[in-house]
Formats: C-alpha cells, structure tokens, sequence
C-alpha cells in the first residue's frame, strides 16, 4: 500500500470557495466514497480505490482559514492523490475566480512565480505518472529556475525575491539562511 504523505497549500480565497473547490475536487475522484464533511470543523474525509483492484486509500482534508482571503489545505493520503486534489482545487479556483488568480501574480509582482508555476505543470504531472523520477523533476526544475535568473525556496520551488524574506511566501517556510544564489555568468 502507497504511503500516506501530508502536504499544505495556502489559497489567496475566502474558507467558504476552498472548502467548496476541496469537496469538488475530491468528490470527482474516481470511486471515492465520501466518510464525513463538515464546513464547520473544516473536514473531509473518505476512501478512494477498489478493494480488489488498487486497495483503498483513506483521504483526509483539512481546510483553515489564516485570515481573511488567506485559506490553507492540508490534503493526507498517496503522493499521486494529494497532488490531484491540490491541482484541482487550485483548477476549480482559477477557474471561478480567473481575475484574481492573474491579479494577485500581477499586484503581488509574482508574475515570474506565476509564468514558472506554469511551465513546471506538465514536468510535475511526468513525475505524478510515474514518467520521470524524483530526481529527474529536481534537476530540471532546477535548471529551469536557474535559466530564469531566479532564486528559490527549497522546499516548493518559490521565486524568492532580492533581499531574502524571513519565509517562503509560496509555503510559508521559515528561511534560517538564504538558498545558494544562481552563478553569474
């Protein structure tokens, strides 16, 4: 059986659309079956899979709002699921909300973050479907960045900007010291 992993994404919308995008993006997994939902307590909980096919794999979500307009998602379960539900619901989002998705990387000069998200996408669904390795993606994820001229968190990839920030605004994580700088050629 996969082994279950958790991962946090934070959402620049309101608890309310990314509790509803959660609930969408789980419920058009294939044979999922939902256990509990609560919009109260911010929880979603339910099994995808075949017993006889795939085995089950339990699902649990967690929505919280950090402030307001600031939501964040940790989804538990496979590798390849949590990724599904997280690029779903950011899909679901983009989609009800397209202004504020190119508004927000315009106003929040992250429109290079934005364009590099973007070229990564097709990289991270080869890893996702198994086509390449986990150290395939980094390397060329890496390389990718770096022929941006950019700087990034460790953890999610982020563009950081120049002088360093106290933490990743991608992930949230706490930069104790700033990632190596690209050479200068």
């Amino acid at each position: 059986m996969p082994l279950q992993e958790t991962e946090e994404e934070e959402f620049p919308f309101a608890y309310r659309d990314v509790f509803d995008a959660a609930a969408a993006a789980v419920s058009a997994l294939k044979r999922f079956r939902l256990e509990r939902s609560s919009k109260d307590s911010g929880r979603i909980s339910g099994k995808v899979g075949s017993i006889w096919w795939t085995g089950v794999q339990m699902i649990d979500i967690v929505v919280s709002e950090i402030s307001p307009g600031q939501t964040v998602v940790s989804v538990t379960s496979n590798r390849e699921t949590v990724n599904r539900i997280l690029d779903s619901i950011e899909e679901i989002l983009g989609r009800k909300f397209p202004e504020q998705d190119a508004e927000q990387a315009q106003t929040q000069g992250n429109a290079a973050e934005y364009r590099l998200r973007e070229e990564l996408k097709p990289l991270e669904q080869l890893l996702a479907a198994g086509t390449i390795t986990k150290q395939e993606f980094e390397d060329t994820k890496s390389r990718i960045f770096r022929e941006a001229g950019g700087v990034s968190c460790p953890r999610c990839g982020a563009a950081l900007p120049v002088p360093m920030p106290a933490f990743c605004m991608g992930c949230g994580l706490r930069l104790a010291s700033p990632p190596a700088q690209p050479d200068k050629l």
